[in-house]
């Protein structure tokens, strides 16, 4: 039955709850949320006492375990239920869900069926709420969970397991079933595990008198006591005493009867007998426990003398033997025995001496536990074992346990051990961290030093040209120093995050050693160094790979820049690559990069890797340098899974092997344009500079009004979005975009301006600039819907060369 025909009918219906009259169309909201949102639920008609399903989830019918569809329900199936009181009580539910105008739940069993799951008996919790009434009719959303396992679990366990159901109300010790004829006992795993039993004990209770379970005169009580059983007696109490301490049990039987009548099991419980004695009690309870721990536990004279066992473990020898059995023995002559049959070699004498009782009954007193650890073979392993004396009073005889804890030592040992690498490593971590700052504070400081001598000289003559202009120079010289000491740095510090994965893009690999050589000649040739290139065609038939361009190319440029800058005048630099190794899908590449210069020695080589490392502090005013480029050199070599190897002789020279392997790739994009190679003319480009940094954004503007740009400014992001919405459609013909700003950052500008409404703003180049300069930057920034980004400190050269790019593409 649909819910418009229900409505239809007159029915007062409160919509606060669900718009009932959307609930048909399957597009609406309401339907939406009924489907998605409310879980297994469903919508039924009371009419008289007949249940109809209006309405059912899909989750609804995934509680039942049924494959059918919500139309299969709503036509053909009704409530049905296992038996009339379940219907009846199903049936008050809604009775008292429609007088309160609240929410009730009830448990029932229902019948289910349908074609391929065929029947079932479920029980299912109903949450159910009233929804509206119309004279003996009444509508109710009901909310279902299938409680069926949980409540067949529970009736498993309150009808099957008839221990339970005789013993598990009495407060007892131990339990175990008896079979009256057969004469089999089954003890729980309690009286097992404390009595030494097996799992079956047969002939009861004539075995239970072997095994010592009973002290020899209770016997003939106890076996005539139990004769009871087979004539019939629903029950038997009484107390006994058990083991060879005579301690007293109050045990009880409980019999179960077949059909006829006959007597066939009896359930036994067996609980401690403890008459007003805190002290009595307190003291069983430390040896129960103890026992519940301990492989071995015997009870001893309070001289140390004699002793038997109130636990104890198989393959005694002799002396132990007698223990198992409950016989008092010679408690060191055991002890000797024990440690002679057991105990490790090497333990055996500290041991020996240890238990001896003079010395344990010096160590012991009432307030703490005497404890020891030795070793043990067993199976031929050697096993860490501890020993335990409690001496609780005066009159109390004294306990012994013996138990296994090589995983607790071994554990403590491996916890020991791993504080102690931490340690070592702390200390390693803290020599290393006051090694780096002390070069960093060395190394900034050197170029900073320079920078602002060169200023305090320039302000004492500001009218010696010629010293100004050589001032520059070599302001310059050191500022690129220290811009090249915080990339390398910061370069560093990327490389040595695990997490770090260099990026996996196609690029043609001839294409990129061609553009390392012309770099890499051109800094030679301002040493006057020659390059020699040995690449031939031939070396690289394979052009198209994956890989890191970016990557492969800062790290032979490191190494390049190295043997130019560790080189001589006049000397010479050899680069080659080479393929030397193929398969279908991979190939090989080798580089090698060999130079004439002052080389290192052979025991500089071994740390040549490690941050900092430097041959010849005395001539860094010379050869100057981080002593980071090997590191982050090695680090990238690692990343792109290759290797790197070192040949070096003072004076003659050094080689670079650098071996990697790349994926081969069918085609790249050829359309990336150099920027050094790019014009740099920027006349007469309309250019939106946006920084809050009064100083660069000053130095920003003078440099590009110095190349003849049109310059306009905005101090955040907020107003970089105003600017160009306010002004006529392409009015910029650029913006560059710093990142980290007050207000609003350059991501949500320029989403802002990507999202405006005008054709200017989906196609006006935004090019980021700014002092956030990693790769995930870069990334950052081209997903924002920037064209490019540009590294600070600016490289006026490139900031003209990526604005010319981009106002002539437009």
């Amino acid at each position: 039955m649909e819910m418009k025909r229900l409505l239809e009918l007159g029915f007062e219906i409160d919509n606060s709850f669900l718009d009932l009259k959307k609930l048909d169309d399957r597009a609406s909201h309401e339907s939406d949320i009924f489907e998605k949102y409310m879980g297994p639920v469903c919508i039924i008609l009371l009419k008289g006492e007949l249940i109809h399903i209006a309405r059912a989830s899909r989750r609804y019918i995934n509680e039942l375990g049924l494959n059918i569809s919500e139309q299969d329900i709503i036509n053909s199936m009704e409530w049905d239920f296992s038996n009339d009181e379940n219907r009846k009580l199903f049936l008050a539910a809604l009775e008292n869900a429609r007088a309160r105008q609240s929410e009730t739940t009830c448990e029932t069993w229902r019948n289910y069926n349908s074609i391929c799951c065929g029947d079932d008996n479920l029980c299912i919790k109903s949450s159910i709420i009233c929804l509206g009434t119309n004279g003996d009719s009444s509508l109710y959303f009901v909310k279902i969970q299938n409680i069926t396992e949980d409540r067949r679990m529970l009736d498993s366990l309150m009808s099957s397991d008839k221990l339970f159901k005789y013993a598990a109300d009495q407060i007892n010790e131990y339990a175990w079933e008896f079979n009256i004829w057969t004469k089999e006992m089954r003890p729980c795993y309690r009286c097992m595990r404390d009595l030494d039993l097996p799992a079956v004990i047969e002939n009861y209770p004539e075995s239970a008198f072997e095994m010592g379970i009973f002290p020899p005169e209770v016997a003939d009580s106890y076996r005539n006591w139990l004769k009871q059983l087979e004539t019939g007696v629903a029950s038997l109490d009484g107390i006994f005493p058990l083991t060879m301490n005579r301690i007293p049990f109050h045990i009880r039987y409980t019999t179960e009867f077949d059909e006829n009548g006959k007597p066939v099991k009896a359930y036994a419980s067996a609980a401690m007998v403890i008459e007003n004695d805190s002290e009595e009690l307190e003291y069983l309870e430390i040896v129960d426990a103890l026992t519940q721990n301990y492989l071995n536990v015997y009870c001893i004279d309070k001289e140390l003398k004699r002793g038997k066992k109130i636990k104890g473990e198989d393959g005694m020898p002799d002396q132990l033997q007698k223990l198992r059995k409950n016989v008092e023995v010679d408690y060191y002559e055991t002890v000797k025995e024990y440690i002679e049959s057991f105990v490790y070699e090497e333990d055996r004498k500290r041991l020996t001496e240890e238990l001896m009782p003079e010395v344990v009954l010096k160590k012991l007193t009432s307030d703490s536990p005497l404890t020891g650890i030795y070793r043990k073979v067993v199976d031929g392993s050697i096993l860490y074992f501890q020993y335990k004396f409690l001496h609780l009073a005066e009159n109390k005889p004294i306990i012994l346990g013996f138990q296994n804890i090589d995983l607790d030592v071994r554990k403590q040992k491996e916890d020991e051990r791993q504080l102690e690498d931490a340690l070592q490593k702390a200390k390693k971590a803290n020599l290393a961290k006051t090694t780096f700052l002390s070069h960093m504070s060395h190394d900034i400081r050197t170029p900073l030093n320079g920078i602002i001598g060169l200023l305090d000289i320039d302000d004492r003559h500001p009218d010696d040209l010629k010293l100004l202009t050589e001032n520059r120079k070599k302001t310059r010289i050191a500022a690129d120093h220290l811009l090249s000491l915080i990339n390398d740095v910061l370069e560093l510090s990327k490389m040595e995050d695990d997490n770090v994965v260099l990026v996996h893009e196609a690029f043609n690999i001839r294409t990129l050693v061609e553009d390392v050589i012309t770099i890499g000649d051109m800094r030679a040739g301002e040493s006057a160094i020659n390059l020699i290139n040995q690449t031939t065609p031939n070396d690289m038939p394979v052009q198209n790979v994956y890989g890191s361009s970016l990557h492969l190319r800062q790290l032979l440029l490191n190494i390049l820049g190295n043997s130019v800058k560790y080189n001589t005048v006049g000397g010479s630099i050899t680069f080659r690559t080479e393929l030397v190794g193929r398969t279908p899908d991979k190939v090989t590449y080798r580089f090698t990069i060999s130079d004439t210069g002052i080389g290192m020695s052979k025991d500089f080589l071994e740390h040549i890797f490690e941050p900092f490392s430097q041959e010849r502090q005395d001539t860094k005013s010379v050869y100057y340098g981080t002593g980071l480029g090997m590191s982050i050199v090695k680090s990238l070599v690692e990343k792109m899974h290759g290797t790197i190897s070192i040949d070096s002789e003072i004076n003659v020279g050094s080689t670079f092997v650098v071996t990697i392997p790349f994926d081969i790739a069918d085609t790249v994009n050829n359309s990336q344009a150099q920027t050094d190679t790019q014009s740099m003319d920027i006349r007469d480009v309309r250019v939106l500079v946006v920084e809050d940094n009064d100083l660069n954004l000053q130095i920003a503007k003078f440099l590009l009004e110095d190349a003849g740009a049109i310059i306009s400014t905005a101090s955040n992001g907020k107003e970089a979005v105003e600017c160009f919405e306010s002004n006529a459609p392409d009015t910029y013909d650029v913006i560059l975009m710093d990142i980290m700003m007050p207000v609003m950052d350059g991501f949500l500008a320029t989403k802002n301006i990507r999202s405006l409404d005008r054709a200017d703003a989906k196609t006006i180049p935004i090019i980021a600039m700014t002092a956030n300069a990693f790769e995930e930057d870069k990334k950052a920034a081209l997903d924002a819907g920037m064209n490019a980004h540009i590294a600070k400190p600016l490289n006026i050269k490139e900031v003209l060369g990526t604005i010319s790019r981009f106002a002539k593409s437009i």
